[in-house]
C-alpha cells in the first residue's frame, strides 16, 4: 500500500495528490487535516498510531459520531510529508500466524474554512 521511493504505493500517490489539491486551494481557504490508521485481525481492533499498538479497542455507538472506535487516536498533518512518516513507522501485526488475514483502515479527515 504504501510502496517504496522508486515505486511508490496507492496511499504515497493518494496523499501526494490530496495535498497538491490543497496547496493549489490554500490561498482562499485554510485546511486542517486528521487522520487515524486502525488494524482489524481476527476481530480485534488496534490503534497502529497510537501509543500501544498491540491494545485492543472497542467499537461503539456515540450519540454524535454514530460508530466509533473508543480511543482511536488522531493524528495532525500539514503536508503529505508528515502524513507519510507516520505511515512508515507503523509494525502491522507480524503476518507469521496461520491464515494470516488482517484489514487496515485509514481514515483522513479534511476540514476546510474560507480565509
Amino acid at each position: 500500500m504504501l510502496g517504496t521511493m522508486e515505486d511508490p504505493g496507492v496511499m504515497t500517490l493518494t496523499m501526494g495528490e490530496l495535498f497538491k489539491a490543497i496547496e493549489s486551494k490554500s490561498s482562499t481557504r485554510d485546511y486542517k487535516i486528521k487522520f487515524s490508521y486502525l488494524e482489524i485481525y481476527n476481530e480485534m481492533i488496534r490503534d497502529l498510531l497510537g501509543e500501544d499498538p498491540t491494545e485492543v479497542l472497542d467499537l461503539r455507538e456515540d450519540p454524535v459520531k454514530g460508530l466509533a472506535v473508543a480511543g482511536l487516536s488522531e493524528r495532525t498533518g500539514e503536508g503529505s510529508e508528515q502524513v507519510m512518516k507516520y505511515l512508515s513507522l507503523i509494525h502491522i501485526s507480524e503476518p507469521t500466524r496461520p491464515l494470516y488475514i488482517s484489514y487496515a483502515v485509514f481514515c483522513l479527515k479534511k476540514k476546510k474554512k474560507k480565509k
